[in-house]
């Protein structure tokens, strides 16, 4: 995966790098065998009454991963 410096500057600002941790544990040798997801990936977070979902497109409304998560407030 590409660390960007806009990849940088939102964890930076936001104190998020256990989202970039919860997307770098995606990225395994299986995960990336999909060639729609080599060079580009979509990633949304939806977040509701302390719970997440991790959600990964290789196109728009295309979901390749979902990962449910709870998170402290």
């Amino acid at each position: 995966m590409k660390y960007t410096d806009g990849i940088k500057y939102l964890a930076d600002e936001t104190s998020s790098y256990w989202l970039l941790d919860a997307i770098f544990s995606h990225e395994t040798k299986q995960f990336l065998s999909n060639p729609n997801l080599r060079e580009f990936q979509i990633w949304h977070l939806r977040v509701e009454n302390n719970s997440g979902v991790l959600i990964c497109e290789w196109d728009t409304n295309k979901q390749f991963a979902i990962r449910n998560s709870q998170f402290a407030v």
